[in-house]
């Protein structure tokens, strides 16, 4: 069956791996279905791929974030930085206390306390700034900030080639896609063909082992023309048995049924079973005994 012709129901239901396609990392199994439908080592490979590119992508851009520069600088810390409570008096920190906010407020703004704070602020930052132009705390800045700049570097750049690594991923399984199901579409014919023929062999050789049990089966007896020994062969029957059913059969020209020999040899019912399967009721010929002259002499054939 042609590609086009295929049920639309039947690609829809087959063509969901491709969702794995839009998920990072796990674009990998969908290499790895299309590879043990059909047993296809290109796709295998490419799973393979994917995964090693996707954890390796993964594991970069992990180090990058956690590594350390060893000349990060140490700011400056020579004098601790004002805090806004060391400057109030106590019925300021009793209202500070009680809501923070009160910090940020108006009343405190216009405060001679606040005044001394910003002040003090102003100058610890001065002096801070001051302490960052020294050449030898520049340089380990300017050396900190391009280790920090290179290692975000890399982590965004390990982010864009994984999209574009999936991207291109995505676009080979889109791509493969009608291979795929063609391939798919053989690959089922094919086994239901295999079964088909495995069904025929199958039907065949129960056929004839059917038949060899038919054929190899007990052979049916003719009561009415069996001798002593045939009967007597039978299950459940013994020679004096059969004896008595030869002698009510030739003294009465036959059976008529098998009713009338199992009577004859008052046979029980378990035997009934067994033997109603194995004997038919043919027809009864009578014997004919050839009469001579002289009975009391041997007579010689030449």
């Amino acid at each position: 069956m042609a590609l086009t012709n295929m049920d639309a129901k039947w690609k829809t239901k087959n063509s969901l791996y491709l969702l794995f396609g839009f998920i990072p990392v796990l674009n990998c199994l969908a290499f790895f279905h299309m590879s043990s439908r059909v047993k296809n080592k290109k796709w295998s490979v490419l799973g393979w791929i994917a995964l090693v590119m996707n954890i390796v992508m993964i594991i970069v851009s992990g180090i990058a974030l956690r590594v350390e520069s060893p000349n990060r600088p140490y700011y400056y810390k020579v004098e601790p930085r004002p805090e806004v409570v060391d400057y109030m008096n106590s019925e300021q920190k009793r209202l500070y206390y009680e809501d923070s906010s009160y910090a940020y407020s108006t009343e405190f703004k216009l405060s001679e306390e606040y005044n001394n704070y910003h002040m003090a602020e102003e100058q610890w930052l001065k002096n801070e700034d001051e302490w960052e132009k020294q050449p030898e705390i520049a340089e380990q800045i300017e050396s900190y900030e391009n280790f920090i700049a290179i290692r975000y570097g890399i982590t965004r750049g390990c982010m864009v080639a994984l999209c574009v690594i999936d991207l291109i991923f995505l676009i080979i399984l889109i791509t493969d896609r009608p291979k795929y199901l063609q391939l798919l579409k053989q690959q089922e014919n094919k086994n239901s063909i295999t079964n088909r023929i495995n069904s025929a062999s199958k039907t065949k050789k129960e056929d004839t082992k059917k038949t060899k049990i038919q054929t190899d089966g007990p052979k049916q007896v003719d009561i009415n023309s069996a001798s002593e020994d045939e009967l007597s062969i039978l299950q459940g029957l013994t020679i004096v048995d059969a004896k008595k059913a030869v002698a009510y059969r030739d003294e009465h020209n036959g059976f008529n049924n098998l009713d009338e020999f199992f009577n004859c040899i008052n046979a029980k019912p378990h035997i009934i079973v067994v033997l109603e399967k194995q004997l038919i009721v043919g027809e009864y010929k009578t014997v004919k005994v050839a009469k001579t002259d002289n009975p009391g002499k041997r007579m010689l054939d030449l």
